[in-house]
């Protein structure tokens, strides 16, 4: 480096510039900066050499001759380490595992979207461990295996880099094995939880030979406790051509997090490996679009671990939807049927006033409107595609339809209907063989009122279906809602004539039970009218 001063000092006629360059350019940096880059590789090293340490005076202390790392000399070792997984785990981020249940008593090959820590796998494999009993082997890089110092407590641990005669040997035992095929490549380079697996179907192959069901999970949020920085083009060109690349990692941040166990896919001969791949990918992703708001956010994830009341992602659950509301879901469903005040009136009554066990769904428009998506769901408000629609209805369940959608309810005037030709609930009720049921609700107009009803308003709708009008009002005026008469199920009747009579039997409700034009101040005073009994 003398030469090269030396030479600049020659040159640009600067004296003492060794000096001031050896000053700020020192040698130690180029140490410290990379252990400072590294730190969280190098603190997860060493860590993993200590206990390792640990292990090995334990196995020495016993005299375990043995190298069985199933026996039940490693049960006490495993079962220290598991708890102090899973007291980390509630202390720092609150974790939590929903779906337990869905573990197959026999083998399974559980797969997982690979993040940087994989915290959320880690905690769900103490878990099972400690409430199941289930031993689950995990397939790791055969570079994290070899590492020296850390290979005892990777058998301990289960975590290996086994080949395929292995892995079926341990299904056939009975164990479950976990497997990320995303790899290292999807922990360094995946944005927004995606699945980075390519042709990868080696997994499904192994459930086809082994005859063993393929269990999904997701860990809600596991991609915020922990980043990587420098995820560029050349960072993953070198991966691609060395396959050794570590990106710098900041984070450790307690967010909350939530393991979800998706349902088995059964073993099925009939379909291929590629085919199995793809639908366990699907089962994947379903999981992650289920429980993980997107993008990916710190904050949003921080806040998630603080509100004692988050129980936003309960309700998703089959299981929790045909079984009673548990005690949290229920105070969160009467909060939030507290704070809707825009919804529309008549829906959010009925649905209280129903004494009976039943579920009211609704299908509305924009559920997935920022802020809303968690409230809506909680009270089953949702954009149902006509499948679903079907499955609601064939599980026993009521469906909320309003025809008239945004186009009534900003431009209705005296309670007109604004149907046009939509004729799909009556599809719909053709279809799933049920009965349609009218309801009208009087004075529903009167409470809430909207500003700005002119032509260019409606001109603007029709164009961009996205026009929200000004709305005024909250007026406590008296609200009853009208129940009719079920119109049955007739399969002679076409899907038009089965709309039209649905059509007028609103009509006629409204005729018999409003008084038109709608006015404020009468339904105010029948609001405290205790005589009133005029309907």
């Amino acid at each position: 480096m003398s030469w090269i001063t030396q030479m600049l000092e020659n040159w640009i006629s600067v004296t003492y510039l060794e000096e001031c360059l050896n000053s700020v350019v020192h040698p130690l940096w180029l140490f410290i900066i990379p252990i400072l880059l590294y730190s969280f590789w190098l603190f997860f090293y060493i860590f993993y050499c200590v206990v390792s340490f640990l292990l090995y005076i334990y196995k020495k202390m016993n005299n375990q001759q043995e190298n069985d790392f199933y026996s039940k000399f490693w049960d006490k070792a495993r079962h220290i380490m598991y708890h102090c997984f899973d007291i980390y785990g509630k202390i720092w981020h609150g974790y939590e595992i929903i779906g337990l249940e869905h573990l197959p008593q026999g083998p399974g090959i559980v797969i997982f979207h690979h993040s940087v820590s994989l915290l959320g796998y880690s905690f769900f494999v103490g878990k099972a461990y400690k409430e199941k009993g289930r031993l689950c082997n995990t397939v790791v890089h055969h570079f994290l295996y070899n590492l020296p110092g850390t290979k005892i407590l990777c058998d301990v641990l289960l975590l290996r880099d086994f080949k395929k005669a292995e892995c079926v040997e341990i299904l056939k035992k009975g164990h479950l094995l976990g497997i990320a095929p995303g790899g290292a490549r999807e922990a360094f380079f995946s944005k927004d939880y995606s699945l980075m697996w390519g042709n990868r179907t080696g997994f499904a192959w192994l459930a086809m030979e082994a005859k063993v069901p393929i269990i999904p999970i997701f860990a809600q949020n596991d991609s915020e406790v922990f980043r990587t920085f420098g995820n560029t083009r050349l960072a993953r060109w070198v991966y691609e051509k060395t396959r050794c690349l570590l990106l710098p990692v900041y984070g450790g941040f307690p967010v909350k997090l939530r393991t979800y166990i998706g349902e088995p896919i059964p073993y099925d001969p009939n379909i291929t490996a590629t085919e199995l791949a793809e639908k366990t990918k699907t089962a994947l992703e379903n999981l992650r679009d289920r429980h993980q708001k997107m993008p990916g956010s710190i904050l949003r994830a921080l806040s998630e671990r603080f509100d004692k009341d988050d129980k936003a992602n309960y309700f998703l659950l089959e299981s929790e939807r045909e079984n009673k509301l548990t005690p949290p879901l229920t105070r969160a469903r009467q909060l939030v049927e507290k704070l809707l005040q825009e919804l529309p009136l008549q829906y959010a009554l009925l649905d209280q006033e129903q004494k009976s066990s039943r579920l009211t769904c609704f299908d509305i428009k924009g559920s997935l409107v920022f802020g809303k998506k968690v409230c809506f769901d909680l009270i089953y408000l949702k954009d149902f595609k006509k499948a679903e629609c079907v499955e609601i209805l064939k599980k026993g369940h009521l469906l909320g339809i309003a025809p008239g959608r945004a186009t009534e309810a900003n431009f209705s005037n005296d309670y007109s209907l604004i149907w046009g030709n939509r004729t799909g609930f009556a599809r719909l009720a053709l279809e799933a063989k049920v009965p349609i049921i009218p309801i009208f609700t009087q004075n529903s107009c009167e409470a809430y009122r909207s500003l700005g009803k002119t032509r260019l308003t409606k001109w603007l709708y029709e164009k961009t279906r996205c026009v929200l009008l000004p709305t005024y009002g909250g007026f406590p005026v008296k609200l009853r809602t009208y129940v009719g008469e079920p119109i049955p199920y007739d399969p002679n009747k076409t899907a038009t004539e089965l709309a039209e009579i649905a059509k007028t039997a609103p009509e006629n409700l409204r005729d018999r039970h409003q008084k038109l034009p709608g006015n404020m101040l009468r339904a105010l005073s029948e609001r405290f009218d205790k005589d009133d009994k005029a309907n």
